[in-house]
């Protein structure tokens, strides 16, 4: 949806002025401060035979912006965003387009996200799942399954 788009459901669902929203909308991308220990994280992972892929929800200013001004992103195979997608977590939809554009097997797969509700939709498709919490929990979850 249109950053316009987003500043009107706002205004509706809040009752707060079009000026407020669109204050909140336009200062959150400059507000997405990449964590030192999960990137650190990352890049471990990249140096393993594992493939890196982005699945988010994030919103085309704040996907902009990080792209823009972070390196990190060069750790992953490929990303799906769901303002690019028209599909959004936890719709099933989502999943499946991850699946079939990287040729990824469920089984083979791990997905790794801080919302209960994601992890679950992902489960339905035989994907296992790591809840995210910080930086070194998420490490000893891929230790535990053997992927680091």
């Amino acid at each position: 949806m249109s950053t316009e788009l987003a500043i009107q459901r706002g205004v509706e669902r809040t009752q707060l002025s079009h000026e407020k929203i669109s204050q909140l909308l336009n200062s959150v991308p400059e507000s997405l401060i990449p964590i030192k220990e999960t990137i650190a994280l990352l890049h471990h992972l990249k140096d393993t035979p594992n493939k890196l892929y982005v699945l988010s929800n994030m919103h085309n200013a704040s996907m902009n912006y990080l792209e823009k001004n972070h390196s990190f992103w060069i750790v992953f195979g490929g990303k799906v965003f769901s303002c690019e997608v028209h599909k959004i977590k936890p719709e099933p939809e989502i999943y499946e387009h991850l699946l079939n554009k990287f040729k990824l097997e469920a089984n083979k797969t791990i997905f790794i996200d801080d919302m209960l509700e994601n992890l679950d939709a992902a489960t339905q498709f035989g994907i296992k799942t790591i809840h995210f919490q910080n930086a070194k929990q998420c490490f000893k979850g891929l230790k535990k399954l053997a992927l680091i």
